[in-house]
């Protein structure tokens, strides 16, 4: 099994259930406390966000690469595309319980393989 991202924690959680060979992670974390601090500070408050965050988080995102995305680093540039391409009403509903996630609730009884880059902004 795999996922990438969100769907990493997802294939952990299918890993424990199934007779996986294997577990693979793009992009993802293992438990909560692999993800980035800032998230790990922030995110808690996710149940504060209204419905629909997601298309202000969008929103902000494409404004802010149109205003200031010639003068940032790249790195905030990263980001904010990554906010503009936000478009999904389960947003609170992930970051609420991504960084609520302790692992699987089961133990996975595969090799779980990872690749994650240095400079991934989110996780």
């Amino acid at each position: 099994v795999g996922g990438m991202s969100f769907g990493g924690l997802v294939a952990q959680e299918l890993a424990g259930l199934l007779d996986a060979r294997a577990c693979f992670l793009i992009s993802s974390v293992r438990s909560r406390h692999d993800l980035a601090r800032w998230m790990r500070r922030w995110g808690r408050l996710a149940w504060l966000l209204p419905p629909r965050t997601d298309r202000w988080t969008s929103l902000f995102g494409w404004l802010t690469l149109k205003t200031l995305g010639p003068v940032l680093p790249a790195r905030s540039r990263q980001l904010l595309t990554h906010f503009s391409k936000t478009k999904s009403p389960i947003l609170t509903w992930a970051c609420q319980q991504t960084v609520n996630w302790e692992g699987p609730s089961r133990p996975v009884g595969c090799p779980v393989y990872q690749m994650h880059g240095a400079a991934d902004a989110i996780f």
